[in-house]
């Protein structure tokens, strides 16, 4: 469990995803949700609702997060 949440970590961590520019890795969640057989809805401002069908006896829970991150530009990277 911890090697998977760390491996998907690096994977959201490589994706750029300045305030305004967040359509990489709205589409990174999107497909998630594609590969795993979720509900996902997308709008066009890039929020993302990835939705797992639950039972009867389960509560329901809610994670939020924020998906742009502040990007920093140092000397040594031309992108």
């Amino acid at each position: 469990m911890r090697e998977t949440l760390n491996n998907n970590f690096l994977r959201i961590s490589k994706i750029p995803r300045e305030s305004g520019h967040e359509e990489k890795i709205a589409d990174f969640f999107v497909n998630v949700a594609k590969e795993n057989n979720l509900y996902y809805f997308k709008d066009e401002n890039n929020n993302v609702l990835n939705k797992k069908k639950g039972n009867i006896t389960s509560k329901p829970i809610a994670l939020q997060a924020h998906l742009d991150m502040i990007c920093v530009k140092s000397k040594d990277n031309n992108t």
